[in-house]
């Protein structure tokens, strides 16, 4: 059954215009750093050439990064699916192993993701071949570092990823749950960054970042211009070693998703809420009210006035659900420890301290915690995009 469930996630999933949509976004960003002077996607291109190993892999890291935020639209929705549209009764009460249905769902959405982020390597492979570019800024052209760049990066990001959302969708059962885990693993990769002008945690912060960015940059620091148009990243060093650690933690984070999984539509007992009793005065309030209303009719109206009421009502209920909701409240505490952290320890530079100033504080402020508006903003207009 595993081969029939993953032909059927890629086939459901190839149907979704999402996945033409996130192709086209990534190739369009990648072909256009390259091609042009005003798209920049992570470092500038400065005096390297623009399709130089160097530039591959950093651009490839970048957009690693981000499909984070969409790789839970193909893997995360492929487990909530069923119980959003009521069907997973016919899977959990057929014959099909466990092991079938999570393995197929899990190798459908990350067959669609990889083909998704994909569209970032055609978009660098395709721009470097553009008449319009000064042939003295292009290098010979390189298969092996494509072919390594997807091997180091771009593979193992997605396994990553995939493998967060996978469990975060199997313990909940619920998208808005596994976006505010990604928020946390966004901000583990932002204190990542803040540490980085320490010259002594380098390799540390090397091993740290789960994407490999840390990494590249450790054993890339010293590269001339020439070596980062000649010389491609090799299957040593730290970049091997932090690929090993998190692609092991992916392997751990999917056998424990795997081994906690149920067939049922029942959530861990940490989701689950005791239903409050209403008092019996309060039914018998609410009884007699009600009851002054049998048989009346409400008269109909369709003035302007009364689609605005309508329209305040429902956003003031749209709003207080949002405020209340766990995964609101856990994105804003996340992004204020974050907001903290880079305030006390993102104002150093190479190891040494500089006065807090307004002007430091609020680009500080403003790069840490404008991402978590983002974010907000993905997870609760996420009926725009169904999957």
């Amino acid at each position: 059954m595993f081969w029939e469930i993953f032909t059927f996630e890629l086939k459901y999933l190839f149907k979704r215009p999402l996945v033409y949509i996130f192709f086209a976004v990534f190739f369009l960003s990648t072909f256009g750093a390259v091609a042009t002077d005003s798209v920049t996607l992570g470092d500038a291109v400065g005096n390297v050439n623009r399709n130089s190993p160097y530039i591959i892999f950093n651009m490839l890291i970048v957009i690693s990064v981000i499909s984070l935020f969409f790789v839970p639209a193909f893997i995360s929705s492929s487990v909530t699916r069923d119980a959003e549209l009521n069907i997973g009764s016919f899977f959990f009460a057929a014959p099909i192993s466990k092991y079938d249905y999570l393995a197929g769902r899990f190798s459908g959405g990350l067959m669609i993701s990889f083909i998704a982020v994909s569209g970032a390597v055609f978009g660098i492979l395709i721009a470097g071949f553009m008449p319009w570019l000064e042939p003295e800024r292009l290098g010979p052209f390189m298969p092996s570092a494509y072919i390594r760049a997807v091997m180091l990066i771009v593979l193992p990001n997605i396994f990553f990823a995939g493998a967060i959302c996978f469990a975060l969708a199997t313990m909940t059962r619920g998208m808005s749950y596994t976006y505010a885990g990604i928020v946390f693993i966004i901000v583990i990769y932002l204190a990542g960054h803040s540490f980085s002008g320490d010259m002594g945690s380098r390799f540390l912060v090397s091993l740290l970042d789960p994407f490999g960015g840390g990494a590249f940059r450790h054993m890339t620091q010293y590269w001339t211009p020439a070596e980062r148009n000649t010389l491609i990243l090799p299957f040593r060093g730290s970049i091997m070693l932090n690929r090993s650690i998190w692609t092991i933690v992916s392997g751990v984070l999917l056998f424990f998703s795997f081994t906690r999984f149920r067939f049922s539509y029942e959530r861990p007992v940490f989701f689950k809420r005791k239903k409050k009793q209403i008092p019996e005065e309060k039914w018998r309030r609410l009884s007699i009210r009600n009851s002054r209303f049998m048989g009346v009719t409400a008269e109909r109206e369709f003035s302007a006035g009364t689609y605005f009421k309508q329209f305040m009502c429902k956003t003031v209920f749209d709003f207080q659900g949002v405020l209340k909701s766990l995964p609101f409240i856990v994105i804003c505490l996340i992004g204020v420890i974050n907001v903290l952290a880079v305030a006390f320890y993102g104002n150093a530079f190479y190891g040494t301290n500089s006065y807090p100033v307004t002007r430091l504080m609020l680009e500080l402020f403003d790069g840490s915690f404008a991402l978590f508006l983002i974010i907000v903003i993905m997870i609760y207009y996420e009926p725009l995009f169904p999957v």
